[in-house]
C-alpha cells in the first residue's frame, strides 16, 4: 500500500509526496518549491524531508525542479533524473549537486529504490526529455504525468490499470482561447508538446477506468486558464454520461496550488 499526497501543483511549483505503508521507503516527485516550503509541507502531513529515500525529476523546469540543489545537498538524497534532462538541469540555477547522488537513466528503464520498483517513461512536453513515472510494488502502483501534451497509446499502456494517477488538467480550452494569452503561447499550450486540456483529461479518466484505475488525482491546473470546480466538473460530467459516478465508481481529487492535499492511503 501506498501513502500519496500532493504537496504543490501548477505553474508555481510542483511537489508530490509518496511512502510505502509499513516499509522504509519514500520519494518525493519533484521538488518544484523551496526547499524550506516543502519541508514545512512535509510537516503539515506529519512527513519530513529527512525520510525521503530518493527524489524523482520529471523535467527540468523551473516549477519541478527548484529546490532540488538544496534538498539533495541538505538531506544527501539521492536524485533520479534521465541522462538528458541532467545535461540541461547543469545550466539551471540549482547550485553543486554531489555527483555520487546522482542516478541518471534512459527514459523506458526500470530501477529499484527499496522495495519498490520504478518505471519511466517519455512524454510529451517542450522541456528537454520529460518523463512520467509508475511507482509499482507487489500491492499495486502509482503512475505520475503532470506535464504532457497529448495522450498517446504508448503512455497509455504504461499507466493502464495503475491503482491511482495523478494526471495533468491543465487548461479549459474556452477560457485559454478567449483568455489575454498571446496568440504563440495559447498555441503552446494547446498544441502536443504543451499541456493536457481538461476535456482530454477527462476521456483519459474514462478510459482508464476501464482498465481499473479507480483513483485519481487532477494536477498541475492553470491558475490563468482553468479552475478547481471547472477541471473537476469537466471529469465528473464525462464519467457521468458514461454511467461511472464519483465516490461511488471511482474517487477523484484536485491537487490544490499552494498546499498539500489530502493524504490518500492506496
Amino acid at each position: 500500500m501506498f501513502r500519496i499526497c500532493s504537496l504543490f501543483s501548477g505553474s508555481s511549483g510542483n511537489s508530490t509526496f509518496i511512502r510505502m505503508v509499513n516499509k522504509p521507503v519514500s520519494l518525493l516527485i519533484d521538488a518544484g518549491m523551496s526547499g524550506k516550503r516543502i519541508q514545512a509541507a512535509m510537516s503539515l502531513i506529519g512527513e519530513d524531508c529527512a525520510s525521503i529515500d530518493a527524489i524523482l525529476l520529471t523535467h527540468e523546469h523551473i516549477d519541478h525542479m527548484a529546490g532540488i540543489g538544496v534538498l539533495v545537498r541538505r538531506y544527501k538524497v539521492p536524485l533520479y533524473l534521465s541522462r538528458i534532462t541532467w545535461d540541461a538541469l547543469q545550466r539551471m540555477p540549482v547550485g553543486v549537486v554531489p555527483d555520487e547522488l546522482v542516478n541518471v537513466f534512459e527514459p523506458g528503464d526500470d530501477f529499484c529504490i527499496g522495495d519498490v520498483s520504478v518505471k519511466s517513461f517519455s512524454v510529451s512536453h517542450d522541456s528537454a526529455d520529460c518523463v512520467g513515472y509508475s511507482i509499482r510494488s507487489e500491492s499495486g502502483s502509482v503512475s505520475f504525468l503532470t506535464d504532457i501534451g497529448e495522450m498517446t497509446p504508448d503512455v497509455m499502456a504504461e499507466i493502464s490499470g495503475s491503482s491511482a494517477i495523478f494526471l495533468e488538467s491543465n487548461y479549459d480550452r474556452n477560457m485559454l482561447f478567449e483568455g489575454p494569452y498571446p496568440w504563440p503561447l495559447k498555441r503552446r499550450i494547446d498544441g502536443s508538446r504543451g499541456h493536457l486540456s481538461n476535456e482530454d483529461c477527462a476521456q483519459t479518466v474514462g478510459l482508464l477506468l476501464e482498465s481499473g484505475t479507480e483513483n485519481f488525482i487532477l494536477s498541475h491546473l492553470s491558475a490563468e486558464n482553468n479552475t478547481p470546480d471547472i477541471a473537476y466538473s469537466t471529469t465528473v460530467s464525462h464519467m457521468s454520461a458514461n454511467g461511472a459516478r464519483p465516490g461511488k465508481d471511482y474517487k477523484l481529487q484536485i491537487a490544490p496550488r499552494h498546499i498539500p492535499g489530502d493524504p490518500w492511503v492506496i
